[in-house]
């Protein structure tokens, strides 16, 4: 079976980058200790600085789950409540 991606995609409240900012990299160093995640990288749109993509692997739907219900994905929800104009996530599989 072959590994899952997500593709989050944020787009911060200007007077809420920073603190969206922080809580990204929160999770993203909780999220790599993760047995189940295989990476987690953090990229920023180069024309809109507001936007921050996370590209997310994970070996398989229950390493997702796991990260789902965890304390560290939960706290971030709340942390991020408010404080984005967008956030859209788009789970993918690989085909070829």
């Amino acid at each position: 079976m072959s590994s899952l991606k997500i593709v989050a995609t944020l787009t911060a409240k200007a007077d809420h980058a920073q603190a969206l900012d922080t809580a990204i990299r929160t999770l993203a160093d909780a999220s790599r200790k993760e047995s189940g995640c295989l990476s987690y990288l953090i990229c920023k749109d180069i024309a809109n600085p507001l936007k921050t993509v996370i590209l997310e692997e994970w070996k398989d739907q229950t390493a997702i789950d796991t990260h789902n219900a965890s304390p560290h994905f939960t706290t971030f929800g709340q942390a991020i409540s408010g404080k984005t104009d967008s956030l859209d996530i788009t789970v993918l599989k690989t085909v070829y």
